[in-house]
């Protein structure tokens, strides 16, 4: 069996009832159209993905050096709140926001995101009887999914989605416009970012009278 190189190949990254999202090289892409006429011959729609996402076929990358040493990544996860895995579509349980942080990366880089599955987990939970309130947060294709989901199953929702510009296209205000790429300061009581962190975890309050 030849080895295809990491650059020539075509994963399957989005998996939803009659659809899925293949990714790769434009070159790539065309190839696999020029050797399935199925392929070529069935409806498509370009996504704005412009990187691999959600495939295994990229060389794993290192989950800790990306998160780094901040302190607050060790602060214990104490609310009460489920978040549901969209490669597994079951709850992540974990005690610190690092060890979650890190599987959720790992599963946006390498593991398929399967729509229908993870919506169902989502709502199977769900009476029908109670308040529902759905929030869009952020641009997404796969709204539709979801709302088709919950009217199978009878239930009720209200939809808050983030505002539409005049173009039709989902606004973030701009903030995706923002890249932060560095920071630095000094703080009350501490003279770095972490250390100001670490004050904040610790619930310490750092006001002191000012001496004229």
């Amino acid at each position: 069996m030849q080895k295809v190189p990491y650059s020539k190949r075509v994963a399957i990254g989005v998996v939803s009832n009659g659809w899925l999202t293949l990714m790769g090289a434009p070159s790539s892409l065309a190839h696999l159209m020029q050797f399935s006429k199925e392929l070529d011959d069935a409806p498509k729609t370009k996504t704005d993905t412009n990187g691999a996402v959600h495939t295994e076929y990229m060389p794993r990358f290192d989950v800790e050096r990306v998160l780094g040493e901040s302190p607050v990544l060790n602060t214990p996860i104490t609310s009460k709140a489920s978040m549901i895995s969209p490669a597994s579509c079951k709850p992540y349980t974990h005690n610190t926001l690092r060890s979650l942080l890190a599987e959720i990366m790992t599963d946006i880089a390498h593991n398929i995101l399967r729509i229908n599955d993870t919506a169902h987990a989502c709502i199977s939970g769900l009476l029908a009887k109670r308040h529902i309130s759905l929030t869009v947060a952020g641009p997404t294709g796969h709204l539709t999914a979801v709302q088709r989901m919950l009217q199978s199953k009878g239930l009720e929702y209200e939809l808050r989605e983030h505002h539409m510009s005049d173009t039709g296209v989902m606004s973030r205000g701009g903030s995706d416009l923002v890249a932060i790429i560095g920071m630095a300061g000094r703080f009350p009581g501490s003279e770095t970012i972490d250390g100001f962190f670490e004050d904040l975890i610790d619930g310490k309050i750092q006001l002191t009278k000012v001496s004229c």
